[in-house]
C-alpha cells in the first residue's frame, strides 16, 4: 500500500486479519505492523492507538454489521423482544462463522469474561438489549426497577458469552448445535422473566448434560 495513500480503519482491520491468517507468530508492535504493510505509523494512529484496539474494533464492527443487516428488513422492527434477540444472535454468528479462523485465534483458550477485546461489543450489545424493552414484573419502586433493568442487561451479556463459548467449541456440521443452543437459551431466559421457566430450563439442562456427557 502506498505510503501517501490515506487508509480507512476497515483497511487496517483487513490487513491485520490477513496477517494472522497467514503468519503463525503474533505481531509485536505498531511499528512492525506498519512496516510489513508499508503504511505510515501516523496513518495508523488516526484510527487506533495500539494493536489491541483493532481486536476490539473487529468485534464491535461485527455487531454494527449485524444490526445494519437487521435494520434493512422492514419486518424486524415489528418483532417482539425475543424474536429480535433471536434474529440478532443468528445473524451475528453467521458473520462470526465467516471469520471463524480469525475469531478462534483471538478468543480460543482465553477466559471470555476477562477479555478486553470484547469491551466495545459488550457496550453495544447491552445497549441493544436495553432498546428491546424487555418486559419485567411490574414493581412500583423506581430504584428496584432500575436494578431489574440492569440485571437484564448483565444477564443477557452472560447469556451471550455462554453462547459464544459454545460456538467456539462447536464441531457440529454447519454449527447446527449452536443454533439449537441459541433457541433453548432464549426460551429459557424469557421464560424466567415470565416466571414460567420449568419446561424450558429442563430442556436446556438436558441439552447441556448430553453435550458434556458426549465429550466425557
Amino acid at each position: 500500500m502506498s505510503k501517501k495513500q490515506a487508509i480507512l480503519s476497515s483497511d487496517i482491520v483487513s490487513l491485520y486479519m490477513e496477517y494472522f491468517m497467514e503468519t503463525p507468530s503474533d505481531l509485536q508492535n505498531v511499528y512492525h505492523f506498519c512496516k510489513l504493510n508499508k503504511i505510515e505509523e501516523s496513518e495508523f494512529y488516526k484510527h487506533f492507538s495500539d494493536l489491541k484496539q483493532i481486536d476490539a474494533h473487529f468485534f464491535a464492527s461485527v455487531f454494527e454489521k449485524t444490526t445494519e443487516l437487521l435494520d434493512k428488513h422492514d419486518d424486524f422492527k415489528n418483532y417482539d423482544a425475543q424474536s429480535k434477540l433471536a434474529s440478532f444472535y443468528f445473524t451475528f454468528f453467521e458473520i462470526l462463522t465467516a471469520n471463524r479462523s480469525f475469531v478462534l485465534h483471538q478468543l480460543k483458550g482465553m477466559p471470555l469474561k476477562t477479555i478486553s477485546k470484547l469491551r466495545d461489543l459488550k457496550h453495544h450489545f447491552t445497549q441493544f438489549v436495553d432498546s428491546l424493552g424487555i418486559q419485567i414484573l411490574e414493581i412500583e419502586q423506581e430504584q428496584i426497577e432500575r436494578i431489574q433493568n440492569q440485571g437484564i442487561k448483565e444477564a443477557s451479556w452472560a447469556q451471550f458469552m455462554i453462547i459464544l463459548n459454545f460456538w467456539i467449541n462447536d464441531t457440529s456440521k454447519g454449527f447446527e448445535k449452536t443454533d439449537i443452543f441459541i433457541e433453548k437459551n432464549l426460551k429459557a431466559g424469557f421464560d424466567l422473566i415470565d416466571t414460567t421457566p420449568l419446561k424450558s430450563l429442563i430442556d436446556l439442562g438436558k441439552f447441556i448434560f448430553k453435550e458434556n456427557f458426549n465429550k466425557s
